[in-house]
């Protein structure tokens, strides 16, 4: 319960620090890259997509090694599971 009402609360903090930044940084900017150049978007527009696409691009690996770790816990688990039922040897 407590910890619900915390993350509500990070959550609002959060919410309105983005909403302050986006009103601090509404000026219109225009991203020239190497082989195409963005159309003119906001500042705040375009710090939220970078931010966003270096989110995704930082999930990729979770994605690929989270279900070999998965894998490899649960073969260990078996592992432990069928030392434990094994005879002692003296």
């Amino acid at each position: 319960m407590i910890s619900k009402v915390l993350y509500g609360a990070l959550f609002l903090v959060v919410l309105l620090a983005a909403i302050a930044f986006g009103g601090e940084n509404s000026q219109l900017v225009s991203l020239d890259l190497v082989f195409f150049a963005l159309p003119q978007m906001s500042l705040f527009v375009l710090v939220l997509g970078a931010m966003a696409i270096g989110i995704l691009i930082g999930l990729i690996p979770s994605l690929i090694l989270v279900p070999y770790l998965k894998l490899k816990m649960n073969a260990m688990s078996n592992r432990v599971d069928m030392l434990e039922q094994a005879p002692a040897q003296e």
